[in-house]
């Protein structure tokens, strides 16, 4: 079974691994085996990863792993041998459904389509950019909802998004932005308070979430990290050909 389970993820340990005595396949005895080891732990949920036997254990930030049939739990990242970080996107999956059960909508959309993605990005991000100028092709086939992050890094970040936010037309600004033909001029004043909290509400529920890297474009549940420009392009053809 290990072998197996080699054979399909690439586990890159950062710390250690636990080695339990017993299979555990409840969600409850996976709570007191943890809190047996560990101590007092919080965790907020407990998933099923696609590989079976395998558990997906949130507490903050990106989860650790309890795998039942060996009673293993492996801290740091899984990768799959197709080049996915099956953690990150594992994360990233839950970030959007805890934004959606706490109703934070997208900052807004771009594009006219009836098929709905999501991207996190910063608007200073430039792999960031290099996505969004590849799905403006996309525009009449899909539906992006742009969620904004922020990085200390990105100084100018905030300013940017501000303005795109606040102006007329999101969309058009948004690329005029990123390819250089506008510099945001939008200040707190010629905001509308109800932009500006939503804007701040908006990007405090992110801050939460554990978002380590940007950008991150979710196309029908499958996550793509970072300008993979090949693989955005098959899976949103993929996405617009189905009948999902």
């Amino acid at each position: 079974m290990c072998k197996k389970a080699i054979c399909i993820f690439i586990f890159c340990l950062s710390l250690f691994f636990a080695l339990f005595d017993g299979i555990y396949a409840g969600e409850n005895e996976i709570r007191e085996k943890l809190k047996e080891i560990f101590g007092e732990v919080a965790v907020e949920e407990i998933v099923p990863a696609d590989l079976p036997g395998l558990y997906a254990v949130f507490t903050k930030g990106n989860p650790v792993f309890f795998y039942d049939e060996r009673g293993y739990v492996f801290f740091g990242e899984i990768w799959s041998i197709n080049g996915t970080n099956y953690t990150v996107a594992l994360s990233v999956k839950r970030a959007l459904k805890k934004l959606k059960e706490q109703g934070i909508n997208p900052l807004f959309y771009i594009g006219k389509g009836r098929k709905e993605v999501y991207l996190f990005m910063n608007p200073e991000c430039p792999h960031c950019k290099e996505v969004l100028s590849h799905l403006k092709k996309y525009e009449s086939e899909i539906r992006v909802g742009i969620y904004p992050v922020m990085f200390p890094y990105f100084q100018s970040g905030y300013v940017l998004t501000m303005s795109i936010l606040c102006s007329k037309n999101p969309e058009e600004e948004l690329f005029n932005i990123i390819s250089g033909r506008s510099f945001p001029n939008v200040s707190f004043d010629t905001c509308t308070q109800d932009r500006i909290r939503f804007l701040q509400d908006t990007l405090e529920k992110i801050s939460k979430l554990g978002i380590s890297s940007i950008p991150i474009l979710i196309v029908d549940n499958e996550v793509i990290i970072g300008s993979i420009l090949p693989r955005i392009s098959q899976t949103i053809e993929a996405f617009i050909k189905s009948g999902r």
